[in-house]
């Protein structure tokens, strides 16, 4: 039986789009991703949940599989592209696809960022019996710029509903509160960028309400990682300081579905 205060995050990272035609420029989505994933180990630290990682080349069907037998965790972070039944590893190798392992998921909660897989592979786990899925219905589309990830503040209006989700659930709270709070942190950046007098600020805004329009949850939305009601454990916004730094020129709008490239305006989905 999954063993409660345990997490199995799994981070691909791999060069995953070629943008020009000769090859000279790669551009890495599941490398950003990663990145920003990276935050839910240290918040699992602060909060004494333990945990496994899986980055980069050990981020494989085969460790993930074996880290759910052996490790045993209630919480699985899921980072990787998709499609509507299925999440690919590192180097695009298949984890995951409905009615084929999720059934691995029974009895865990799940988070997981990649595209489409909330359309059909998250309500099958569910009803081979993963307590609680989240994820996102269509293809998960976010701007970067040509900063270092942790430093992108482009990025940050999309990853960090995310993390909110992540490090909500790992301080304590339900599934459902986390998701509440992902919600809300989705309105503070479109609000944010509302007020904002940055060019690209209505493209930021219409992207983060795709995003937000098309996250979910299935399942049991009183889940937490103790096991156990808790009060809820607020989690502050984000200072508005950090939604106006000098951005950079470039701009990375990227797709993180499987099969589809990238236009001339960077642009990720997942």
């Amino acid at each position: 039986m999954p063993i409660i205060n345990k997490m199995l995050v799994i981070r691909p990272d791999y060069i995953d789009y070629d943008i020009n035609k000769d090859g000279t420029l790669d551009f890495s989505v599941t490398r950003l991703i990663s990145a920003w994933a990276s935050l839910s180990l240290s918040t699992a630290r602060n909060y004494g949940i333990e945990y496994r990682d899986l980055y980069k080349n050990n981020a494989t069907r085969s460790n993930f599989e074996a880290q759910l037998n052996q490790f045993d965790p209630l919480f699985v972070f899921i980072n990787g592209h998709g499609n509507k039944n299925l999440i690919v590893c590192q180097d695009g190798d298949l984890l995951l696809q409905g009615g084929l392992n999720t059934n691995i998921l029974s009895r865990r909660v799940v988070y997981d960022l990649s595209c489409l897989a909330g359309a059909q592979l998250g309500p099958t786990a569910i009803s081979e019996g993963c307590i609680c899925f989240m994820g996102y219905t269509e293809e998960f589309i976010f701007y970067s710029s040509d900063l270092p990830p942790l430093a992108d503040n482009v990025l940050r209006y999309f990853m960090d509903p995310v993390l909110t989700c992540v490090m909500s659930f790992l301080a304590g709270n339900s599934t459902s509160v986390s998701y509440t709070y992902a919600q809300e942190r989705f309105d503070y950046w479109i609000e944010v960028l509302a007020n904002s007098t940055d060019r690209d600020a209505p493209a930021h805004i219409s992207t983060l309400l795709w995003d937000k329009d098309h996250h979910v949850l299935y399942g049991d939305g009183s889940a937490t990682i103790t096991g156990e009601i808790a009060p809820v454990v607020p989690i502050p916004p984000q200072p508005p300081t950090l939604a106006t730094p000098p951005f950079p020129l470039k701009y990375v709008l990227v797709p993180l579905a499987l099969m589809i490239g990238i236009p001339l305006l960077k642009k990720a989905k997942k």
